[in-house]
């Protein structure tokens, strides 16, 4: 975090102001009679709001700001391939299940194909037995 307590900022609408107070996120600008004491949310207002007098802090600020947008990017991408990583999970997991219940009904089914066979040639076999019985008698 730069310092930025007694360095000089501009304002389109305030003008001029001294930076008088800086926290980690917050900065206290002094302007004119007219406008007053402001507070700008620290880094944001610098890269929208306020621009350094002095170049050689405004480059620094540049570079600080580039460097969290390049932080809050890679975080960004982080948080995207976590999530895209648990969706992935996720398919993969249903993709199981439905398999599994797939294999299960498939077996439920041939299961009742086959017992619908026995059945059938059981009643083959009852049919010639009784035939047989009745022929016996």
């Amino acid at each position: 975090m730069i310092k930025l307590v007694h360095e000089q900022v501009h304002h389109i609408k305030f003008g001029v102001g001294t930076v008088i107070n800086q926290t980690e996120d917050v900065i206290d600008v002094k302007f004119s009679k007219e406008f007053g004491n402001k507070k700008f949310v620290y880094p944001e207002s610098l890269e929208t709001f306020l621009i350094l007098c002095n170049p050689e802090s405004q480059e620094k600020m540049n570079s600080e700001l580039r460097q969290i947008r390049e932080e809050v990017e890679s975080q960004r991408k982080m948080r995207k391939d976590a999530e895209q990583k648990v969706l992935d999970d996720s398919r993969k997991e249903i993709l199981e299940k439905k398999r599994a219940a797939t294999k299960i009904t498939t077996a439920a089914k041939k299961a009742s194909k086959k017992a619908k066979e026995l059945e059938d040639i059981a009643d083959e076999f009852g049919d010639g037995k009784t035939s047989d019985d009745s022929s016996a008698e």
